[in-house]
């Protein structure tokens, strides 16, 4: 990519992807500077964005998870001297701090690309992991509305469950739907657009878009959980022109732009990186064909990116004929040079461009939104597998037994 049509936005993609990573434990640079150079109205655009959009779900909770930590805080205050005067015991759990426990369970067991779940292999090796994490989500909310407060977000959890084969909870919405339950009805066509062939998908996306025009309130949730469903621009397009509310719309097809240009879009192609690494030297993957490659892009301040790295490390040390690459998207290189120098076990080559730090143009070239994100191409040099943390070693072991 030519530097000088580096993408003006790339700085603000870093921000909005620290925040999408919940800062990764960490604070990232320029961040604080960032928001207060900014403009009332586009701190408003922003809000409303994260509100109204379509990230994977870590994101889109990320509101309201903040503000669920906080009200179970004061609430553990609260009830702090009267549980000190009882006999000692273990404490319940909060239902919003099990609520969190849950989500993060959620997340780390749904695949990096939601889209993944268009595939019925995918939903196969997803289901066992997720599903519990799911009902235990959807009975804790059931129980105590208030004290989590998704209101009708619970519809994406019922969404993702029906896509996951979960009989028990379609049958039930089912029956809500017939008893004339609105969100029962969008659970139930959300998940059937992702679920559809090819042959029926254009009715599905009709029947989604008259159960909204019968009830416009559902419009953000139902969009949010449409990322499992990989839509075309086209596909999008007409969905959005069906909608009342115009951020929602915007962020609809915005969705399925980031989709079209995403990494996804990479599978089953060839793939040659090219470029400087940490050490100055150039490196292209086209000199590592006849191995199984993965690619990991990450960034030494995003907690989530260092853990994969321990999981892609112990994948390594039981499959050491398998071919490690990293992209890194710091934008300080003297923190990255620390971490590399502090974890000499993660020795395998890092694409790293001193003269252009931050998310990095491969990164940028390949439509890398999320870090940590990984990919496995095969001994031709194809992509073959986009695979979130849990599935790195399935991925791997598929590639290297072919």
């Amino acid at each position: 990519m030519n530097r000088d049509a580096r993408d003006p936005g790339a700085d603000d993609l870093f921000v909005d992807h620290c925040l999408e990573q919940e800062l990764g434990g960490a604070t990232p640079p320029d961040l604080a500077a960032r928001i207060a150079r900014a403009s009332p109205e586009r701190l408003a655009g922003a809000a409303a964005r994260l509100d109204a959009a379509t990230p994977p779900p870590r994101a889109r909770l990320i509101r309201r998870t903040l503000l669920v930590a906080a009200a179970a805080s004061v609430l553990f205050a609260a009830g702090a001297l009267w549980m000190a005067n009882r006999t000692p015991s273990a404490p319940p759990t909060p239902p919003a701090e099990r609520f969190l426990a849950l989500l993060d369970e959620f997340q780390r067991r749904m695949p990096v690309d939601p889209a993944a779940l268009r595939s019925a292999e995918r939903r196969r090796e997803i289901a066992p992991a997720a599903l519990p994490a799911i009902r235990e989500i959807l009975a804790l909310d059931a129980a105590h509305p208030e004290a989590l407060g998704l209101g009708r977000r619970i519809l994406e959890f019922e969404a993702y469950a029906t896509m996951l084969g979960d009989d028990d909870l379609r049958r039930d919405l089912e029956r809500r739907a017939q008893r004339g339950d609105a969100s029962a009805r969008a659970a139930l066509a959300t998940a059937r657009v992702t679920l559809a062939t090819e042959d029926d998908r254009t009715a599905a996306l009709e029947d989604l878009a008259a159960e909204l025009r019968d009830h416009p309130e559902l419009e953000g949730t139902v969009t949010q959980a449409l990322v499992t469903a990989e839509l075309t621009v086209a596909e999008a397009e007409t969905l959005a022109a069906t909608l009342s509310r115009a951020d929602v719309a915007r962020a609809l097809v915005d969705l399925a732009e980031r989709a079209t240009n995403g990494p996804r879009r990479l599978l089953g192609r060839p793939l040659d990186l090219f470029g400087r690494l940490l050490d100055n030297s150039l490196l292209s993957t086209k000199s590592l064909q006849g191995d199984v490659v993965l690619v990991c892009f990450w960034a030494s301040w995003c907690q989530p990116s260092t853990d994969v790295l321990a999981e892609i490390q112990d994948v390594r040390a039981d499959h050491p004929e398998l071919q490690v690459l990293g992209v890194s998207c710091d934008h300080d290189f003297g923190a990255l040079r620390a971490f590399v120098l502090a974890h000499p076990q993660y020795d395998w080559p890092l694409f790293f461009d001193r003269n252009a730090p931050g998310w990095h143009e491969l990164a940028l070239d390949l439509g890398v939104r999320t870090l940590p994100l990984t990919l496995v191409l095969d001994r031709d040099g194809v992509v073959r597998e986009v695979p979130s943390r849990s599935e790195i070693e399935s991925a791997v072991r598929r590639q290297l037994v072919k």
